[in-house]
């Protein structure tokens, strides 16, 4: 069966709404794999979800089986430390449990229930996203950004592949 919910938001693929040169503040990163990382930005000019909106409108809404639920899908997950839903994006599924990245903070958690969210909070941009970061720099630079993430911005940049001469988006970061 064919899901229709929205994927993980991958750098390339769905960030196509911001506009090249925009620049924000890295509120959060997590490394997910050895050169996958989980990006939290906050970013100018950018539409915002008010979590108090979202979480009434989830109260009531059935939380939906984890056989369900396929890694990728945009869903809504409690928060464990304020108690309300929130929008999150499923990383894996293991051990019957789901661990997931809170959209609006870039916080990671694992959890057993999960919801539909409705449609309309579907289409406010996602500023949490997997990227992979290509490995050229020394360690120690990369070991400073995951230790200091908070006092880098970001600005996305204009990128072109050849022979294909296909478009992309490269996130460029700066102290």
């Amino acid at each position: 069966m064919e899901s229709d919910r929205s994927s993980f938001p991958l750098l390339n693929d769905t960030l196509n709404y911001l506009d090249v040169g925009i620049t924000g503040k890295i509120k959060n990163i997590v490394r997910n794999k050895y050169n996958t990382f989980i990006f939290h930005l906050l970013l100018q000019e950018c539409e915002y979800i008010n979590n108090e909106d979202i979480n009434l409108d989830l109260l009531n809404e059935p939380v939906i089986p984890l056989s369900n639920v396929q890694p990728g899908s945009l869903l809504a997950c409690l928060h464990p430390q304020n108690k309300t839903w929130m929008r999150c994006y499923v990383v894996s599924i293991l051990h019957q449990q789901a661990n997931v990245a809170f959209c609006e903070t870039g916080e990671l958690t694992k959890t057993k229930k999960l919801k539909e969210i409705p449609e309309k909070y579907k289409h406010i941009p996602v500023i949490t996203f997997e990227a992979e970061v290509k490995c050229i720099c020394p360690y120690g630079k990369l070991q400073h950004l995951m230790e200091n993430f908070k006092d880098y911005n970001a600005k996305f940049e204009p990128m072109i592949i050849k022979p294909n001469n296909k478009k992309y988006k490269t996130m460029k970061t700066f102290f």
